[in-house]
């Protein structure tokens, strides 16, 4: 039987997202039981995989924070354009990206 530590190497506790969320521990609780976010059972307690919080919470709570999805587009739009307002071409964004990488 594969241990929980070794299939999930980072797990977080409900405390632990909701502060990191800026919301009550009890409205988590609500949410995974929704089934809005996933966690596991273990025991009493809920565990977060660190995988939620990157693929499901990063996009999720993003755009459930109001006025997001027009800031969203707005700097979409923005990072389309050159200095100069004239639209950016595919090899230039490609080239931001690849230097994005290097640095992060």
């Amino acid at each position: 039987m594969v241990k929980l530590i070794e299939q999930y190497p980072k797990l977080y506790t409900v405390e632990e997202v909701a502060q990191l969320l800026r919301m009550s521990p009890s409205g988590l609780r609500g949410m995974i039981r929704e089934g809005k976010i996933h966690a596991i059972k273990a025991g009493k307690r809920y565990l977060i995989p660190q995988t939620v919080l990157d693929h499901e919470l990063g996009l999720e709570y993003w755009r459930a924070v109001e006025g997001a999805l027009e800031f969203e587009e707005e700097m979409r739009r923005e990072s389309n354009l050159r200095a100069d307002g004239s639209q950016k071409t595919l090899k230039e964004h490609l080239e931001e990206l690849t230097e994005w990488q290097k640095k992060h």
